[in-house]
């Protein structure tokens, strides 16, 4: 049915003050000649709408030979799940529904004469408002059932798993809807080294979490069925790898969020949770960044509130199946309330490196080379305080992936003889950065000092 809108004209305009005209989301003149919209059911979809990318994608699937207008967008093979074997970034041209008027078909098995579905895709600009334009499509059907029919079908088809990859969604606090960021090639089980036990406890769970069982005793209970995790534990021992590895596996869709930003109220976050793309894995990093253990929150600018987090968090509308990962390098400086049993419901900690992730890792780059995998992990012990993760010498597995990087032409051995250097590239990283933090709190207690001119000159004025 056409859109019924009152307008207030202004002052100049020839249009009485107020006004209530029928407006139609096309020019009939362009429609016209083509078919009577009259005798059709049509939808309108702005591009604002996460509904209209997946609607445009959809249609051009199995409509590519009835188009003449194309867009074309130029994307890395990364994004679309294929591996890159020399590890540079290739990219490729995607096509896409252009602008135009078509006659398409709603039914990927039958011609656009047997199932007609005329289409226009357009620039519209915002009434009064000349400066701003958006996309603008509007279907043309039989019915309203096909309207939803092509919609439903558009979001199952965009939302259906793809062979080793995942889809990245970030929330977009502008338009308060989720964006498809990218699809990446999914990452293996085994190319994150962690404790074996550690590794099967988690994937064991998630499995668990996410059978058919567990789902109707869930339901069965009138339990929400959802899973929050805790990956907590020193920079760089996998934790945001992990995410990867799950979103892979259980084949997720991962959703990043920035809850610091400056437009994110307690009502946004319940909503982009409650408004989750299909098998959402959302992801809070650094969540000790947000609130204190008092807590109070750590930026100024946030509107949200610890309660905010925490109502969300518990959300009881919040979609089945949904898998939260909160992730902190510091545990022991979140609120108690934010990770008590019920809330949090796996606490995950990933430890600095072990004899035995290191042998692990070893064997990873250089398979069935046992003896010098061994000799290896010998040879890293005598620099470092293997499990031990308060220590100054323990090593994360970030750094020791960084050897073997470097080391990615040498053999077995060389790799073992090479780990002097390595030693000696940690420590002089380890002296810059603490050379960096001395320097950063001079300049803080120089700020705060009385004698800061800076601050005499404030004293002077008052």
């Amino acid at each position: 049915n056409p859109i019924t809108q009152k307008f207030a004209m202004g002052s100049n305009t020839k249009f009485p003050r107020k006004t209530t005209q029928t407006i139609y989301p096309f020019q009939e003149n362009i429609i016209s000649p083509h078919f009577n919209y009259k005798e059709t059911c049509f939808s309108e979809i702005q591009d604002i709408d996460p509904l209209y990318p997946k609607v445009t994608r959809y249609l051009y699937s199995f409509n590519k030979n009835n188009l003449n207008s194309f867009v074309v967008s130029l994307k890395t093979e990364e994004e679309h799940g294929i591996e890159i074997g020399d590890g540079t970034s290739k990219s490729k041209a995607h096509l896409n529904l252009g602008i135009g008027l078509f006659k398409l078909t709603h039914d990927p098995n039958q011609t656009p004469d047997q199932a007609p579905l005329w289409v226009l895709n357009q620039y519209v600009s915002k009434v009064m408002e000349d400066s701003l334009r958006y996309h603008n499509l509007v279907l043309f059907a039989d019915s309203e059932s096909t309207l939803k029919k092509i919609a439903d079908e558009a979001v199952k088809f965009d939302e259906t798993p793809k062979d080793n990859s995942f889809d990245i969604y970030t929330w977009n606090t502008g338009s308060a809807s989720w964006t498809h960021l990218s699809t990446k090639r999914a990452r293996t089980v085994e190319s994150v080294v962690l404790p074996t036990k550690l590794e099967n406890k988690l994937m064991n769970d998630i499995e668990d979490f996410l059978s058919k069982e567990t789902e109707d005793w869930y339901k069965l209970h009138g339990i929400t069925h959802k899973r929050n995790y805790l990956f907590y534990g020193p920079p760089g021992t996998g934790k945001s790898s992990m995410v990867q590895v799950i979103a892979g596996r259980f084949q997720r869709s991962v959703c990043f969020m920035q809850p610091c930003h400056p437009d994110m109220t307690d009502e946004m976050l319940a909503e982009s949770i409650i408004n989750a793309p299909a098998r959402p894995l959302i992801v809070l990093e650094d969540i000790d960044a947000l609130f204190g253990k008092d807590r109070q929150t750590l930026h100024e600018k946030t509107p949200l509130t610890f309660t905010g987090l925490l109502n969300a968090l518990d959300g009881v509308a919040n979609p089945n199946g949904l898998i939260l990962v909160m992730t902190t390098n510091y545990v022991d400086r979140l609120d108690p309330a934010l990770v008590r049993a019920g809330r949090v419901d796996v606490k995950i900690r990933f430890p600095s490196a072990s004899e035995e992730q290191v042998r692990n890792m070893f064997l990873r780059f250089y398979p069935s080379q046992e003896a010098e995998a061994q000799r290896f992990s010998e040879r890293i012990r005598e620099h470092f305080d293997l499990d031990d993760e308060k220590n100054e010498k323990s090593l994360s597995m970030a750094s020791l992936q960084l050897h073997f990087i470097k080391s990615r032409k040498s053999s077995p051995a060389q790799a073992v003889d090479g780990v002097r250097e390595f030693v000696e590239i940690l420590e002089n990283e380890r002296r810059v950065i603490a050379e960096l933090k001395k320097c950063s709190q001079d300049a803080k207690e120089k700020e705060n000092s009385p004698h800061n001119p800076a601050l005499e000159n404030v004293s002077a004025e008052a």
